[in-house]
């Protein structure tokens, strides 16, 4: 790498002349990209949660599809015994929150 070309090479590289300035600057771009980090890290944690459907917003759409014909009776069965577990803790969680 040439250490000589870009604004690196002035901050860090064998050209640096040692001051202040450029540590201030360069401790100050990696607080920005540390901040900005964080920031899109909560934004997709965020959506991420906000898009799962509960259990009971799951069983519903199961239960409609059934109706309509498009799942069987052994199937729609599986589907309300897998997601029970579930439904029963969404409802814990519920009532201790609230």
């Amino acid at each position: 790498m040439d250490w000589e070309a870009g604004w690196l090479g002035r901050l860090v590289g064998p050209e640096a002349d040692g001051s202040i300035e450029g540590l201030v600057l360069g401790l100050a771009g990696v607080a920005i990209l540390l901040v900005l980090a964080l920031y899109v890290a909560a934004q997709v944690r965020a959506n991420s949660t906000k898009q799962e459907p509960t259990a009971s917003d799951l069983l519903t759409k199961f239960r409609e599809m059934y109706h309509q014909g498009v799942l069987s009776d052994s199937e729609y069965r599986t589907i309300r015994t897998t997601l029970s577990p579930r439904i029963k803790h969404e409802l814990t969680d519920e009532q201790k929150t609230g």
